[in-house]
């Protein structure tokens, strides 16, 4: 686990729209429009942490950001999309990675950073539901 990432449980509730603008700006995710946070939990575990939001975006943004997924170079429209933690050949080592997706019910922007032997990779995934407006953020470190 990451010392950068590690936010003890007592900040869920100082988490603020600040701190949501700063993890979604890591993926170029920019909300422009004014925006609620439903929820908000993390979790630490000796190991392990994990960290999700839930917001209830304007239609406006989640139109545009949805574009944008859809039209990102790498986009994959196949909806079979290998996780990283399953592939672990480079999963210690390698490049910081971008996948963008979709699946039946989300446009999905995923981030997957290795960190070296001994430390967790950074893996951040964005989801936006397609039925209603709201993005889900997702991080782990395992």
């Amino acid at each position: 686990m990451s010392a950068g990432n590690l936010r003890p449980k007592i900040e869920d509730d100082l988490f603020s729209k600040s701190d949501v603008r700063d993890l979604l700006s890591e993926q170029n995710i920019q909300i422009k429009d004014d925006f609620e946070i439903e929820e908000n939990k993390s979790m630490i575990a000796p190991g392990d942490y994990y960290h999700t939001f839930t917001l209830s975006i304007a239609p406006s943004d989640k139109n545009r950001l949805s574009d944008e997924i859809k039209r990102s170079p790498n986009f994959n429209k196949d909806k079979l999309v290998e996780t990283y933690l399953y592939d672990q050949s480079d999963y210690h080592y390698g490049p910081k990675r971008i996948k963008n997706y979709e699946t039946a019910d989300h446009y999905i922007r995923e981030l997957f950073e290795p960190h070296g032997a001994g430390y967790a990779p950074t893996w951040r995934k964005i989801k936006l539901d397609k039925r209603n407006n709201q993005l889900v953020f997702e991080d782990k470190d395992e």
